[in-house]
């Protein structure tokens, strides 16, 4: 297993979801995913999923008070990657 982040143009790509589609299917996405994981009691994946231009989160991901930096090292460590 690698530990690695994603593009969301990555992730598109490999769904395959692309042009103005993407953003607007991509924010779905991610909450659906988050929602789940937080169901779960695990951190959310959609922390590994960033803008190809920032190497960042969007604006729309949000954990409380937790750095995204922190959520992504947390992930790797719950994931054993």
């Amino acid at each position: 297993m690698r530990r690695s982040i994603v593009t969301y143009k990555e992730l598109g790509k490999a769904l395959g979801i692309d042009g103005i589609a993407l953003r607007n299917e991509m924010r779905h996405i991610l909450d659906d995913l988050s929602d789940d994981c937080r169901v779960r009691g695990e951190r959310s994946l959609a922390a590994l999923v960033v803008n190809q231009t920032t190497g960042a989160p969007g604006q729309g991901w949000q954990d409380g008070d937790r750095p995204w930096h922190a959520e992504v090292q947390a992930i790797f460590r719950q994931w054993g990657a």
